[in-house]
């Protein structure tokens, strides 16, 4: 895997290694979590503005308790 670096605080660097030490993530890991889950968040709020029929909101209602589920 090639890799890169990226300038923060050490501020953040220590509060995003602190969340990866508590769940047994690299750095790496819990930034591509983190990212995921913004992505995630960033479609739920499109989603929240659509007009949906009853079959996708239950699709989508289904997707929700297993994200739930996921990160507890």
């Amino acid at each position: 895997m090639q890799s890169t670096t990226i300038r923060v605080s050490a501020e953040t660097r220590d509060a995003v290694k602190a969340l990866a030490e508590a769940d047994d993530r690299t750095l790496d890991q819990q930034i591509a979590l983190m990212a995921r889950r913004e992505r995630q968040r960033a479609m739920g709020r499109a989603l929240a503005h659509a007009e949906l029929t009853e079959p996708v909101r239950a699709v989508l209602d289904g997707g929700a308790r297993t994200v739930d589920a996921e990160i507890g």
